[in-house]
């Protein structure tokens, strides 16, 4: 755990939002994000990140959100429905079933990222890194 600390200490407080219905896989992907200094929100389904959004406002930097939430909305619309409302947010998908076809769309525009499940650590934090490093590269170029 150690390894992740000072990992993001350089930037600005990030938000992440992580949706993923497993409960251990929840928990462990929170405190990785907690321990390298990302401000991070948690929910177990799409129908609950949706409520929360609504209800709390602000920017999410990142959307970590298994593919498969399940029989309600996916992660694919979860994501979908939530860039319509911050069209800047950008999204590391997650599962354990390698979906191409469906994630081709959203992968093609360079705002997000897949990681197969099982994920190292350090493959987690790269991806992650990553996805927020270029968006903070954005928003310096719009601060011009």
């Amino acid at each position: 755990m150690g390894f992740y600390v000072g990992w993001n200490m350089h930037d600005s407080i990030k938000t992440v939002l992580v949706v993923e219905d497993e409960d251990a896989v929840r928990g462990l992907l929170r405190t990785l994000l907690r321990l390298a200094g990302y401000s991070v929100l948690t929910c177990s389904d799409g129908a609950e990140a949706l409520d929360l959004m609504a209800a709390r406002g602000g920017v999410v930097h990142l959307l970590i959100t298994d593919i498969n939430l399940g029989p309600d909305m996916d992660g694919i619309e979860l994501a979908e429905a939530l860039r319509a409302a911050q069209t800047g947010m950008k999204v590391l998908y997650i599962s354990g079933h390698e979906e191409p076809d469906r994630l081709a769309p959203s992968l093609a525009s360079g705002s997000a990222r897949f990681l197969m499940k099982p994920f190292t650590p350090g493959a987690f934090r790269e991806s992650t890194s990553a996805l927020l490093a270029e968006e903070a590269l954005i928003s310096l170029g719009s601060a011009s």
